[in-house]
C-alpha cells in the first residue's frame, strides 16, 4: 500500500497522541524479526501504550482498509511479523506492565508487551517461577 501525503496526515490526526513514526530507518527496526530474508515496506509503526489506544488504531486501520501487522520481540525466524505489503507495524513495546499479582490463585494480570524475562524477576522473589524459558526471554 502506498499513501498519499493527504493519507498520511490523516492518519496521523487519527492516531494524535499515541507515538508513531515514519522514518525509514526506525521503521526497518519494528517491522522486521531475524531473518532478514524481506525488506520492509510499512507506512510506519505506532506504539500505544493502553488497550483503548489499540482499539482506536485498530478502528481506524479497519474502516480504511489498512493492513496491520504486530511487532513483539521481533525474535520470530519466519517472517510471520515482517511488514512487506505496506502495512501499519502495531507495537506492543509500550504495554510493558506487570498489572496484578493475586498470590492465593497464583495468577498474574500483564500487559501483551511484558517481557518474560521482566515477568520470572517479578515473580521470583515471591517464590514463584515463570515456566516459559526462551533463548529470547530478554526480549520477546
Amino acid at each position: 500500500m502506498v499513501f498519499s501525503a493527504v493519507e498520511m496526515g490523516a492518519l496521523k490526526k487519527a492516531l494524535a497522541g499515541i507515538e508513531f513514526v515514519d522514518n525509514p530507518s526506525e521503521v526497518e527496526t519494528w517491522g522486521r524479526d531475524w531473518t532478514r530474508y524481506y525488506k520492509v515496506h510499512s507506512i510506519g509503526a505506532v506504539f500505544p501504550r493502553t488497550t483503548a489506544e489499540v482499539s482506536r488504531v485498530l478502528a481506524y486501520c479497519n474502516s480504511n482498509s489498512i493492513e496491520v501487522v504486530p511487532s513483539g520481540g521481533r525474535t520470530g525466524l519466519s517472517a510471520g511479523a515482517v511488514a512487506v505489503r505496506g502495512e501499519l507495524i502495531l507495537s506492543l513495546s509500550r504495554m510493558n506492565k506487570i498489572l496484578a499479582w493475586d498470590p492465593s490463585a497464583q495468577c498474574v494480570d500483564v500487559e501483551a508487551g511484558v517481557v518474560h524475562e521482566a515477568l520470572q524477576d517479578y515473580l521470583e522473589p515471591k517464590g514463584f517461577h515463570w515456566p516459559v524459558d526462551l533463548a529470547s526471554k530478554g526480549s520477546c
